[in-house]
């Protein structure tokens, strides 16, 4: 993926989604990012490596209620009622 190693990666990653690098490995099941992503399909590969280079894209993605709903179970906020 665009030549990154797995912390630059997670560290993308937990910046765009406003948690720790700690927290979003742990979400991920203590999993190795590259266990995470070879697990994916060609179409979340695709879309994952689209969030991590395009800001309108993630913020688009990142904007979704479901991707608000686990950004708020990741960073242990209550969902709202």
């Amino acid at each position: 993926m665009n030549n990154m190693n797995n912390n630059d990666l997670i560290g993308k990653a937990s910046k765009q989604l406003n948690i720790s690098p700690d927290k979003l490995t742990k979400a991920m099941g203590g999993k190795s990012l590259d266990k995470a992503v070879n697990e994916m399909s060609p179409e979340q590969k695709e879309m994952l490596n689209k969030a991590l280079n395009d800001k309108d894209y993630a913020k688009k993605i990142l904007s979704s209620p479901e991707a608000q709903n686990l950004i708020r179970q990741l960073s242990g906020k209550k969902n709202k009622s």
